[in-house]
């Protein structure tokens, strides 16, 4: 099973804040420790992270995802977040 136990700075850029794993999480747990707000994208899917179609994770903000039953997120979570706009991110997972 693959552990993250990490802090990412993100930007304009998008980034991988979980990486995708061959694994199931089954538990993730992200907060915003930064001043900009970061968008979030969960699912393993081939449209492209922005602004307009990511969750919003404001700053001072966090989002825990527990699911002990039924494993989640194999395609990992990305993050962006809006022109001139930085943030960091606390990640934890397993």
């Amino acid at each position: 099973m693959s552990l993250v136990h990490t802090s990412r700075t993100v930007g304009t850029a998008i980034t991988s804040i979980v990486p995708a794993s061959g694994d199931n999480y089954e538990f993730i747990a992200i907060a915003n420790n930064g001043s900009g707000t970061a968008y979030l994208k969960m699912v393993p899917s081939t449209v492209t992270l922005t602004v307009a179609n990511g969750i919003p994770l404001a700053s001072g903000a966090s989002i825990l995802l527990d699911q002990d039953v039924t494993p989640i997120l194999t395609g990992g979570v990305s993050a962006v977040c809006d022109t001139g706009a930085t943030t960091t991110l606390a990640v934890q997972a397993y």
